[in-house]
């Protein structure tokens, strides 16, 4: 025989397993029909005639927050008699069942109720024993979270065309900015390329690699003609398969010590007499130039080609 005790009034009633097992333990007081967890609480006893299951119904509502009152101490269960197994994990939903049309339970007269025992000190066992049955309180009414699929995002119409002009754009760059690797890659292509730049106001550069470029010889002397004024001579190659513009070259003037006396950059236009506008593929190129060299009294020169 089992008794329960009410957290609220302290009306002692007598339950079933099979009413505990209804709502993992929850059962409502038929007195002050406050809900509260019967394993609290619960006392078993031996020679007591138990009241039918009508007498205690389950909780059919969640607990107010009135109901979280200090449960009493548990008296020791008697070791003689064995206690069936608990299923607490039935009913983890939130939303409790519609209660069962049961009659509330009725308190004991009074010749039967016990008088309430004086709080005591509970041990590490059953505290224990108390935290566990109110974590499995709580999880009977935690709230589940049902996940159920995104909403599909409606994108507009616009998006596609606006995708397509950015692309575009993308492209057009990347082909002005890349305009003479291409014509150098696709010959065939060189004239839309140039044709397209007219239109655009631009012009289709020409390769400058300068590690295929090198001064093959070089000559600087006075011209006995005309004092103060030195010419310069020299052998120009291409040794690309293409066609390149032509470099600049620099011509610095120096003393007996190698010491720089003077320097000067000559652009294509200086040295070229006929215009020429690529310095074809493997070929080379003659220049002769006259240089003004004034007052100055060089002894040697040095020259290289770059290309700004």
């Amino acid at each position: 025989m089992m008794t329960t005790v009410c957290t609220s009034c302290n009306t002692e009633f007598h339950v079933t397993w099979e009413q505990l097992k209804v709502r993992a333990g929850r059962v409502r007081c038929g007195q002050c029909h406050t809900v509260f967890n019967a394993l609290v609480s619960l006392n078993r006893h031996r020679g007591e005639t138990a009241r039918t299951p009508d007498e205690i119904a389950p909780a059919g509502q969640p607990v107010p927050d009135s109901a979280h009152a200090a449960p009493h101490a548990q008296p020791a269960a008697d070791s003689s008699l064995s206690w069936p197994p608990l299923n607490l994990g039935e009913d983890s939903q939130p939303h409790l069942a519609s209660p069962l049309h049961e009659a509330d339970p009725q308190p004991l007269s009074a010749s039967e109720q016990r008088p309430a025992l004086a709080p005591t000190p509970l041990t590490t066992a059953e505290r224990k024993d108390l935290e566990s049955a109110q974590a499995a309180d709580s999880s009977s009414t935690s709230p589940v979270f049902e996940f159920g699929p995104k909403p599909s995002v409606k994108r507009g119409w616009w998006w596609m065309p606006l995708a397509m002009l950015l692309l575009l754009v993308l492209l057009g760059q990347t082909l002005f900015y890349f305009r003479g690797a291409i014509a150098l890659l696709l010959p065939e292509a060189k004239p839309y390329i140039s044709e397209l730049c007219l239109e655009l106001g631009c012009e289709v550069p020409l390769p400058r690699r300068v590690e295929l470029v090198s001064i093959e010889t070089s000559d600087l002397q006075a011209d006995p003609t005309n004092p103060g004024v030195m010419v310069l001579s020299a052998t120009l190659r291409n040794r690309a398969a293409f066609p390149q513009a032509f470099p600049a070259l620099e011509l610095t003037l120096t003393n007996d010590r190698d010491l720089p006396l003077a320097r000067r950059v000559l652009q294509s236009s200086d040295y070229l007499t006929d215009k020429a506008e690529a310095f074809k593929g493997s070929s080379e190129k003659q220049i002769r130039l006259p240089v003004e060299a004034g007052a100055l009294k060089a002894s040697g020169y040095r020259l290289y080609l770059f290309y700004p």
